[in-house]
This record gives structure tokens, sequence and C-alpha cells, in this order.
């Protein structure tokens, strides 16, 4: 059976994240987030007023967005 730490072992010892993202352009970031979100059939008045669990939020960045979409509170898990 393999290591199930494998990954994380890896990204560990190489200082990476394999979850990364460039928002030097956050217009650009969001309308990346948004087409996903369209993908899953969230649409953004869907969001608005609404409280919003996100797992594992990482650095965060994906939160911009979704916090632009103005919920009511977003909990982090």
């Amino acid at each position: 059976m393999a290591n199930p730490r494998a990954f994380i072992d890896y990204y560990s010892e190489n200082a990476i994240s394999p979850v990364s993202q460039d928002i030097s352009d956050i217009g650009k970031h969001f309308r990346r987030r948004d087409s996903l979100f369209r993908l899953l059939g969230l649409l953004p008045t869907f969001v608005r007023g609404r409280t919003v669990l996100e797992f594992g939020p990482g650095s965060g960045h994906n939160a911009l967005y979704t916090a632009s979409l103005k919920p009511s509170s977003v909990l982090f898990g």
C-alpha cells in the first residue's frame, strides 16, 4: 500500500503548493471563479445573503471571490 502522506511530504519537502493561485489580475481571477461557480450551477444570486461553508480554504484566494458575492457570512472548515 502506498504511503497516504506521500503527496503531502513531497510538497512540504519541495516547498510547493499544488493549489497556488495567481491573483495579480484580480478581474481575471474573479472571472475564473465565476465560470467555475456557474459550471457547478451556483449563480451569484444564490450566494448573496446566505451562509457559505468553504472547506480547505488554503490561502484564501478563492474566498475573495466568494466574499465579493456578498454572503451573510463565510465559515471556513
